[in-house]
């Protein structure tokens, strides 16, 4: 199945693309699809999508078969991220396909370490910088992509330095995004997997038994394997979980989110000052 799958990832870079031998390995070897390359760390899908090809055909049958466009390769970027990049899918044929199996959450859809570009940033000045991809920012709104509170700052960023097609990432923005949709749902409670908490729950030796949903949300899980949101202006985090009371299994980084007070409304006052900046009198 390797030998198979480095003949195949070979072929590609050579620019030998056939949709028929492609798609009959995927059907004879399914587990290959999401085997990481040693060097790269990159899957079929990557390979793929690197090699600008664009059949929508292959690719639903590469997912039907059990491809995964949310595993990272070693630069922390998943074949969802190469995907809303411009240089790699500027008609947006390709990125809606691979966001239907991703969780795009307000944690970047992967446990990836904070200073990794998340896909909004991707979508909106490109993972090099260059431009970002107003389609892509379209099909995530439409999709119900949970936006960040801090979207507004990658967005002013690519106004200020003048990225390619910005003013264009703006107006899809606005055109598609749904409050109910793309903003309503980024506080949601999954029991059993999310704690809220506040600096009154921070000494987690002596709960605090009157929140209700703290209350709960410790009994519904029972291994620790949880989702935490603190509050922003917290000086430190958990370094356990408040279930298990034992330290986090490996990174804490994992499990623990930030919670971000931004309101919807200074949301929009931000983003109408990106469109119509004030005016200074100096």
């Amino acid at each position: 199945m390797h030998e198979k799958l480095q003949e195949l990832i070979q072929d590609i870079e050579d620019g030998k693309i056939v949709k028929a031998t492609i798609k009959d390995f995927a059907k004879k070897y399914p587990l290959a699809l999401n085997i990481s390359d040693k060097k790269t760390g990159e899957t079929l899908l990557h390979r793929l999508l690197r090699a600008n090809v664009k059949d929508v055909d292959l690719y639903k049958a590469l997912l039907a078969s059990g491809a995964s466009p949310c595993i990272p390769d070693h630069a922390w970027f998943t074949a969802a991220h190469l995907a809303a990049d411009y240089n790699f899918d500027p008609d947006c044929v390709i990125f809606p396909l691979l966001i239907a199996d991703c969780n795009l959450s307000p944690s970047d859809y992967v446990k990836s370490p904070r200073w990794h570009m998340t896909i909004w940033e991707i979508a909106i000045s490109g993972s090099d910088h260059r431009g970002g991809n107003p389609k892509a920012i379209a099909a995530m709104c439409k999709y119900g992509a949970v936006v960040p509170g801090d979207i507004n700052i990658a967005f002013s960023v690519s106004i200020h330095e003048k990225y390619p097609r910005a003013e264009e990432t703006v107006r899809a923005f606005l055109e598609n995004f749904d409050k109910k949709r793309n903003w309503d749902s980024r506080r949601a409670i999954k029991p059993g997997h999310t704690v809220v908490y506040d600096d009154q729950m921070m000494n987690i030796e002596e709960p605090a038994w009157d929140k209700p949903y703290f209350y709960n949300t410790r009994e519904l899980s029972k291994n620790g394997s949880i989702t935490t949101l603190y509050n922003y202006g917290l000086l430190h985090k958990l370094e356990k979980s408040p279930i298990t009371r034992r330290p986090w299994r490996g990174s804490g980084e994992r499990y623990i989110q930030e919670y971000d007070p931004m309101k919807y409304p200074e949301l929009m006052r931000h983003m109408e000052n990106i469109v119509n900046p004030p005016s200074h009198n100096w």
